[in-house]
């Protein structure tokens, strides 16, 4: 009886553990900080359908941000075309917000753009998306 009960922690830990690692591989997350007046580039994602984009912002400006979703193609970076490529949100509070959707894999970026354009936008931003 020992034996078993065992064996059956054993078996149920060991599916747990492929599966975490299967997500994990599945998954890609970086997380940075931003300060700016204008605008900034993410670093490229190899990716596919999505990316999450979550900003938890420290200094404000007075208008909302916009984010940017661009596809590398062999003449340069351009929006994808499907899906949702841009979003506004408070550079105030806190915002989890997703791009993409439907977009086919390659290589994006995300453009940050602080649209007071006078007043610094500061914070942390962390990029999760599923490898392509």
């Amino acid at each position: 009886m020992r034996l078993k009960r065992t064996m059956s922690v054993l078996f149920f830990c060991t599916i747990f553990m492929l599966t975490s690692i299967t997500v994990f591989a599945a998954t890609k997350s970086r997380s940075s900080t931003y300060s700016i007046y204008h605008g900034v580039y993410s670093t490229n994602m190899s990716m596919k359908d999505k990316v999450i984009v979550k900003l938890t912002p420290s200094q404000c400006s007075k208008s909302d941000l916009g984010l940017y979703l661009e596809k590398k193609y062999f003449w340069g970076w351009r929006s994808p075309g499907v899906g949702t490529n841009s979003k506004d949100v408070s550079s105030k509070y806190n915002s989890t917000t997703t791009l993409g959707g439907g977009v086919p894999s390659g290589t994006y970026r995300v453009y940050i753009r602080n649209w007071d354009g006078v007043n610094q936008a500061k914070g942390k931003v962390v990029f999760t998306w599923t490898k392509s």
